[in-house]
């Protein structure tokens, strides 16, 4: 049984409380210390009594902004009051059991050198922890490539998108964040983003460097 669950969310209810996630200046020995730490966890998974969560999970606990209507269940996205919807909120999910032993699953499977697969019924919020995977692979993972694909094209665009706002987010809120390849959000036809920057030679030409 899962316990003080709000205390694997600390650096998520931190930005909720303050907009930020350290008042530390950037780039000053306190905030590297600070981010060295919470991309630890997001690697090595956070044990809290006994009790431990993997890389993955507390990276979409903490690092993926998520949008609801504001009378949205969060864990089944259905709206509790179909007559008052009151606008969108962006939030951070919330600690589910479910979300646990799927973030374990995955990790097991990794481990093993094995595949995964999940069978589910709809709107049980996957499309955000995929993206957030996706999202952490391209972070930490130096040259790894993530394909996400989809038999229903709305579906993958959707995927394609939230992982692109976890992006800009990375970039603006955390010191996760990556120089990349610009993203045309109109077309989705061989959508493709890569972490890289452009090197200017002497000659003034320019190369990609990863």
């Amino acid at each position: 049984m899962w316990t003080n669950t709000k205390d694997f969310c600390d650096a998520a209810e931190h930005f909720k409380k303050y907009g930020f996630y350290t008042a530390d200046p950037v780039d000053s020995p306190a905030w590297h210390q600070y981010w060295d730490e919470m991309e630890r966890r997001c690697l090595e998974g956070y044990s809290i009594g006994g009790r431990r969560i993997t890389g993955q999970h507390y990276f979409y606990l903490n690092f993926k902004e998520i949008q609801l209507t504001k009378d949205e269940d969060l864990l089944t996205g259905v709206t509790k009051n179909k007559s008052s919807r009151s606008g969108k909120i962006r939030t951070f999910p919330d600690f589910w059991d479910g979300d646990a032993e799927y973030f374990q699953f995955l990790e097991d499977a990794w481990n093993n050198g094995e595949h995964a697969l999940v069978l589910k019924s709809r709107r049980k919020g996957y499309s955000y922890k995929n993206s957030s995977l996706a999202t952490w692979a391209y972070s930490f993972i130096r040259k790894s490539q993530t394909y996400i694909c989809a038999y229903e094209k709305e579906l993958y665009k959707s995927i394609v998108m939230m992982t692109s706002d976890q992006l800009n987010f990375l970039n603006e809120h955390t010191g996760f964040g990556k120089t990349r390849d610009y993203i045309d959000k109109t077309s989705f036809e061989g959508f493709h983003v890569e972490a890289s920057y452009k090197k200017y030679l002497e000659g003034g030409q320019s190369v990609k460097k990863i």
